[in-house]
C-alpha cells in the first residue's frame, strides 16, 4: 500500500471542513498569485462549482495500476497533478461517499496514488461528482485549460497527439524541463489567465519574485480605489463549466 501527500491534502479538507467556504485550493511552497485575492474571488464565483483538475488520457501511465485489482464502480483510472481548484461539494464527496472511499483504498494499492485520485474522480461523470466534467478529460490549452495554475513545461508536457502546448521560451533556467521563473519571464507571467504560476526558487533571480510582489501590491491598491475591475466571462463560457455535473 502506497503512501503520498495524498493523505494530508484529505486531512487537511476534513480540518476545513467545519468552516465556511466554497473552493479549496492546494499550493507549494514554489508558486506565486497572479491574480488578486477580490480577483481569485471572482474568478470562481464565475466557475459556478465547476472543479479545476489536470488529466491525461495518455495509456502510458497505466504501468501504475494495471498490476492491481480493477477499480470499483466501473471507475475509468486518469493520471494528472494533485494541485487543483476543488469545490466544496467535490471535497464533500471525498470525505463522505462511499465509493469516493472504496476508490482511495483502491488508488493506494497503485504507484503514485496522489497524482490519480482527483483526476479520476474528477472525469468518470457517472459518479456524479459535484463539479466535475463531463468531456474529455484532457488538459488543452483551447478547450480545457489548467487554469490552476501556470506552468512552463517545455517538452516535459507531451498531449495525445505528439504536440507540446505548454511550451514557451524560458527567461530563467528549467530543471528537469521545468521553467524556473526568471526577470525576463515577467511579460509572460504578468498576461497569464492562470491564478498561480509555478515555478519560483527564491535563491535564483530573486528580483523577479520582488517585481512580482510590487505589481500584485499595485494592483490591490488600484482595486481598492476602485480603479480596477477584472471581466470574468472567459472564465464563466470555459467548458468546465458549461458541461459539469451538478
Amino acid at each position: 500500500m502506497s503512501h503520498s501527500s495524498l493523505e494530508p491534502w484529505l486531512y487537511c479538507m476534513s480540518d476545513l471542513w467545519k468552516y465556511s467556504w466554497k473552493y479549496f485550493i492546494n499550493l507549494t511552497g514554489q508558486e506565486f498569485p497572479l491574480k488578486t485575492n477580490l480577483q481569485i474571488v471572482r474568478i470562481l464565483k464565475a466557475l459556478n462549482g465547476a472543479n479545476v483538475v489536470d488529466t491525461t488520457r495518455d495509456p502510458h501511465p497505466a504501468w501504475r495500476w494495471y498490476e492491481t485489482f480493477p477499480p470499483p464502480n466501473n471507475i475509468r483510472p486518469y493520471k494528472g497533478l494533485v494541485f487543483m481548484l476543488a469545490s466544496r461539494g467535490f471535497v464533500n464527496y471525498m470525505l463522505h461517499n462511499d465509493i469516493a472511499h472504496r476508490l482511495l483504498r483502491w488508488v493506494s494499492y497503485t504507484e503514485f496514488p496522489d497524482e490519480s485520485y482527483f483526476s479520476t474522480l474528477n472525469h468518470n461523470p457517472h459518479l456524479m461528482v459535484p463539479g466535475s466534467y463531463k468531456g474529455d478529460p484532457e488538459t488543452n490549452a483551447e478547450l480545457k485549460p489548467y487554469i490552476a495554475r501556470f506552468v512552463n513545461w517545455g517538452v516535459g508536457w507531451e498531449d495525445h497527439e505528439g504536440r507540446y502546448p505548454f511550451y514557451w521560451p524560458c527567461g530563467g533556467k528549467r530543471v528537469r524541463r521545468v521553467c524556473v521563473f526568471g526577470v525576463r519571464d515577467l511579460a509572460l507571467l504578468t498576461d497569464r489567465k492562470e491564478l498561480f504560476a509555478n515555478k519560483f526558487i527564491f535563491d535564483f533571480q530573486h528580483l523577479a519574485l520582488d517585481c512580482l510582489e510590487e505589481w500584485h501590491f499595485n494592483m490591490t491598491l488600484v482595486e481598492y480605489a476602485g480603479k480596477l475591475s477584472i471581466d470574468t466571462s472567459w472564465y464563466s463560457e470555459l467548458d468546465i463549466v458549461r458541461n459539469q455535473v451538478h
